[in-house]
């Protein structure tokens, strides 16, 4: 190691100084305490390697606070936050003029040592202890760090990939949980291999369709054995490239059938029998829609009573009907609707239906959708 990488500032800076009042975060957000335990022990080999009482390995990724990656303190809480601040004024000194290549840069003060590293759009952070100050501990901690950052840089690196896909794996599924259509991944032997909130909801009610074990079925053995076909001919249409998307009814007992349509997933490169091979969206005709035309109306300006009359016709209700409904006359919500029609600039019911049934979004989350205007 080039000795002109090693900074040993002649008075102590106070953490507060740089920017050491930022929180650190204890570990990446949504990563599970088990994933910490062999980041852990890679930072305990590397406190006994440098012959340190303490370890800390943060993350600092541009714009956010430090996200601590390990540790191995075997001393109390607060030596662990004098090591945040000694990591963090460390960084601040050692990116204060360019790396070169991806060499490591060291900092000294005080029985501390801070040791920074380039790793992918960021830096990574080795904050350590030593007891033992003497020119030959400092010189083998110098040269372990040397000999290690390979290693360092390889690990950690990896670990921070693997991170970003969980992270993004973890977005992609909220995406779909949040969508309001229920989806299932299947293989080609209708085997569920991934159903959201909404598909497990329609399950619960087992009318129409429902799980068994592991496998999607319908309410009789005719309509299985019909789902089944449609979901082999999507598997037979993947492999051709085709664009086909059945769609069909899934009867119920006493309700309007639910309407599924199938959609294939490209083939992988190495084809089995278990891997995802399509995706079912499943809507039910009788779903409540009046959370999803709510919204809307608010949108364009409808009052709470026009909404009330907006939301009887979309769920079918003629206007003496919703009229009854609302508690009025039959006159009285022609009234309402003429200024609806005005508002939202139709000239028929067909025309304001079709508008709000197309602006109508459904999101699920626990504050529901708000028209922001």
């Amino acid at each position: 190691m080039n000795f002109d990488d090693i900074i040993s500032p002649p008075e102590p800076l106070r953490p507060a100084y740089i920017h050491a009042s930022l929180p650190v975060t204890k570990e990446p957000p949504g990563v599970p305490r088990h994933h910490r335990e062999i980041p852990d022990a890679i930072a305990g080999e590397l406190r006994r390697e440098c012959a340190a009482d303490s370890m800390l390995v943060l993350w600092h990724a541009p714009g956010a606070e430090p996200a601590e990656l390990a540790s191995d303190h075997p001393a109390a809480d607060e030596d662990l936050a004098e090591s945040c601040d000694h990591a963090l004024t460390g960084l601040a000194q050692l990116t204060s003029r360019p790396f070169r290549a991806k060499r490591l840069r060291l900092w000294w003060h005080d029985g501390s040592f801070t040791a920074a590293m380039p790793l992918g759009d960021g830096f990574l952070t080795l904050t350590g202890t030593l007891r033992d100050m003497s020119d030959h501990a400092v010189k083998s901690c110098i040269k372990t760090l040397e000999t290690m950052q390979p290693l360092i840089a390889a690990y950690f690196g990896q670990w921070l990939a693997d991170r970003q896909i969980l992270s993004l794996a973890r977005s992609l599924d909220l995406a779909v949980e949040r969508s309001g259509i229920a989806t299932i991944i299947l293989d080609c032997n209708a085997r569920i291999l991934y159903a959201n909130s909404s598909a497990e909801a329609i399950f619960q009610q087992r009318d129409g369709l429902r799980r068994c074990g592991e496998r999607m079925v319908c309410a009789s053995m005719a309509d299985t054995l019909r789902l089944q076909a449609a979901i082999d001919h999507t598997c037979d249409a993947a492999k051709y490239h085709s664009e086909a998307s059945p769609m069909l009814a899934l009867p119920r007992l006493h309700r309007r059938a639910l309407t599924a349509v199938l959609s294939a997933l490209p083939p992988g490169d190495c084809p089995s029998p278990d891997q995802a091979a399509l995706i079912a969206y499943v809507f039910d005709p009788e779903q409540d829609v009046t959370d999803f035309v709510e919204p809307v109306c608010t949108l364009y300006g409808l009052s709470h009573r026009e909404t009330q009359l907006t939301c009887a016709l979309v769920e079918g209700d003629c206007i003496n009907t919703a009229a009854k409904r609302l508690g009025v006359r039959a006159q009285t919500a022609r009234s309402y609707l003429k200024q609806i029609f005005a508002k939202t600039e139709t000239n028929r019911q067909t025309d304001l239906l079709q508008l709000l049934l197309k602006s109508a979004i459904s999101i699920r989350n626990s504050g529901g959708i708000r028209a922001y205007i």
